[in-house]
């Protein structure tokens, strides 16, 4: 890697259309630019407690965040909401 600078990246892989993260930007030798997430756990971590915590209705994406980063299935996800697997 040659260079290297802090950028705002729009971090949509969590599925998530408003996530906005600072991080590393890489370029290496042949000029390829990538971006370096040293702790992506942490991060989704970071992002659920925001999901959480947040005034309003939740989204769907971010009840599939939600879903996911806890490692629930739709069923055992929709028995927290008491909600159905289907409406999940």
């Amino acid at each position: 890697m040659s260079k290297s600078k802090m950028i705002m990246h729009h971090y949509t892989i969590c599925g998530l259309p408003n996530v906005w993260i600072q991080c590393r930007q890489l370029t290496d030798d042949d000029g390829e630019k990538m971006v370096s997430i040293p702790n992506i756990r942490q991060l989704h971590r970071l992002i659920a407690n925001w999901v959480v915590r947040k005034d309003g209705a939740l989204s769907g994406a971010e009840l599939r965040f939600l879903r996911s980063e806890m490692y629930l299935t739709p069923d055992e996800f929709g028995a927290i909401l008491h909600r159905s697997a289907d409406t999940i």
